[in-house]
């Protein structure tokens, strides 16, 4: 008995490391990535973008254009932003790390994929993938197991 609870207590000992401010927890979206969502509900599409690329290496890069124009199509084809949804968060490295989100709209979603690197100064995002089909944003399922 008292084995198992030394055990017990050693767990939350070693569980109850100190976080880091900014690495980011299922259910808390990065600022960069959150920023840029607030922006796309006040200023639309292009204050979004401009939020998520500032200061990163996108900016001025065709890449910028390409999402551009899939937020705008998006916006077309299913009517107007109306939110978000985080789908999950896959810490890469102590600096890096990827968003898996939907942006709602009022007839479907779009599947948003953020790449999130962690500067000194704080965050950026060194790339974005956005696609109404979530096969071209999502990673691969997990095979299913043999019946």
């Amino acid at each position: 008995m008292r084995s198992a609870v030394f055990l017990l207590l050693v767990g939350l000992f070693v569980g109850a490391r100190p976080s880091l401010s900014q690495t980011p927890t299922p259910g808390n979206i990065p600022k960069i990535v959150q920023a840029g969502l607030d922006a796309y509900k006040t200023g639309g599409p292009d204050e979004a973008v401009r939020v998520w690329v500032r200061g990163s290496a996108l900016e001025g890069s065709k890449d910028v254009g390409n999402c551009l124009t899939t937020l705008h199509q998006t916006q077309d084809l299913y009517g107007n932003f109306r939110g978000y949804e985080l789908i999950g968060i896959r810490v890469v490295s102590s600096t890096s790390y990827v968003v898996y989100m939907t942006l709602d709209y009022d007839r479907g979603p779009l599947f948003a994929k953020f790449r999130v690197y962690r500067t000194g100064l704080g965050s950026i995002l060194t790339g974005i993938v956005l696609n109404v089909d979530e096969d071209a944003v999502l990673p691969p399922p997990l095979p299913l197991p043999p019946q």
